[in-house]
């Protein structure tokens, strides 16, 4: 294997540690929500009025973060908290999750559970983001 100057080798610089996804998807998430201490989603100025799909998913990432900082137990969060935390009727949740889903953003390991796919964090984020300037230039 080839070693640069400082003596790593070159794929070195392909490796990403969890701390440095943690970060990054936290100076991204911190742009758009926040956490209460129920767990509640508080969009940031900008944000409060989003497509359903994004609130959703966003409710959805919201349980993940609460999961992974050892919050709640469960990876999973059901369809009918993802409505009562959203404020969205539950046939319009699942709809909007079936397509969250095949996007890749939340996966479904059991009937009516989703959880969320860190690996979509940024991209989702990103989105969100992107559609939320949009609709301010409108």
């Amino acid at each position: 294997m080839a070693k640069n100057q400082s003596g790593s080798d070159d794929m070195d610089a392909l490796f990403i540690t969890g701390d440095e996804i943690s970060r990054r998807l936290a100076e991204k998430a911190v742009q758009v929500f926040k956490i209460d201490g129920s767990g509640n989603v508080i969009f940031e100025k900008g944000f409060d009025t989003l497509k359903d799909g994004h609130t959703i998913g966003i409710v959805a990432l919201a349980h993940y973060i609460r999961y992974a900082r050892g919050i709640v137990e469960s990876e999973t969060i059901s369809n009918h908290e993802i409505s009562q935390r959203s404020g969205i009727g539950v046939k319009v949740v699942n709809a909007r999750l079936a397509q969250l889903k095949k996007e890749r953003v939340v996966a479904s390991p059991s009937r009516g559970q989703r959880r969320f796919v860190p690996a979509s964090a940024e991209r989702f984020l990103d989105e969100v983001t992107s559609d939320a300037r949009k609709s301010k230039e409108v």
